[in-house]
């Protein structure tokens, strides 16, 4: 009897322990599964994470209104992630006033000058008549003044009727001529001079020639550069230079894995060497695989 019950309690124990493994080795193969789930999700999420944390790429800039000599620009460029910005392009200036047709004694002459922008009209201003004077034309290249200027004023031999001469008075005089409207680069002066019997004559002064123009900031691919020059009358005029627009190709930044952004650069060529201060780019293309 007694070695029955020990039989039967063996059994039991053997039992109770058997479930207590199967319970383990059940809850470690869950956990293995967990761990597993979790990996794999980490991975994902990081991948996730590269390929969409790439840096903004801003794009070409765009000319949205042209610079003229009447008014001048604005360019625009886009990036990446859809934002814009705008800049001004500065107003070219007029190149100088040629004469086309020269004055006289008896008929004024024809002044003209054009735009470096080729889609600007030209414009022509009057010469007055001028018996002596010159007519010579201001120096190319640009000049700045937008507006159309005003003809000088006409060339006039004053007459107070002059009084009636006796065979025993002196002759006709004249004084100094003496300036009454300064010359400019842009426009024609005024001299008046009198003689001993009250009568008046008038003559144009031909204007100044424009000095040669000084860069003062040298162009680059995505920047306008800029240019002085000066009158002997003290005044000054800017122009823009054009932008330069040769470019490097794209070259990868780094070696890059086919499932990651790509980061490419190009330089700007000036005066054919690649000079990143002229101008430097970068753009991100999307992965070549996944």
């Amino acid at each position: 009897m007694t070695n029955k019950l020990s039989k039967i309690a063996l059994a039991a124990i053997s039992g109770i322990a058997l479930t207590f493994i199967l319970s383990c080795s059940s809850s470690g193969n869950g956990g293995g599964n967990e761990e597993i789930s979790s990996s794999s999700l980490s991975s994902s999420s990081a991948k996730s994470s590269s390929s969409g944390g790439n840096d903004s790429t801003w794009g070409e800039w765009e000319v949205i209104t042209s610079a003229t000599c009447e008014h001048g620009g604005k360019e625009e460029r886009t990036n990446n992630l859809g934002q814009t910005e705008t800049r001004s392009i500065p107003q070219f200036v007029w190149y100088a006033w040629s004469v086309t047709t020269p004055a006289t004694c008896t008929s004024a002459g024809v002044e003209t000058r054009t735009c470096p922008f080729s889609a600007s009209p030209s414009q022509t201003r009057s010469i007055p008549q001028n018996c002596g004077g010159s007519s010579s034309s201001v120096q190319p290249p640009p000049v700045s003044s937008s507006s159309v200027l005003p003809p000088p004023p006409p060339v006039s031999s004053s007459s107070v009727p002059p009084a009636p001469v006796s065979s025993s008075s002196a002759p006709v005089v004249w004084g100094a001529w003496s300036v009454t409207a300064s010359p400019t680069c842009d426009t024609y002066g005024v001299e008046t001079r009198t003689n001993n019997l009250g009568q008046t004559e008038t003559r144009n002064i031909a204007p100044y020639n424009w000095g040669a123009w000084t860069t003062t900031k040298e162009p680059a691919c995505d920047e306008y550069g800029v240019a002085v020059r000066t009158c002997p009358n003290g005044t000054s005029q800017t122009t823009s230079i054009s932008m330069l627009t040769t470019w490097s190709s794209w070259e990868p930044v780094r070696q890059f894995r086919c499932d990651e952004w790509v980061k490419e650069a190009r330089t700007c060529i000036y005066n054919g060497v690649p000079t990143s201060v002229k101008g430097y780019q970068t753009r991100e293309s999307p992965p070549t695989c996944q």
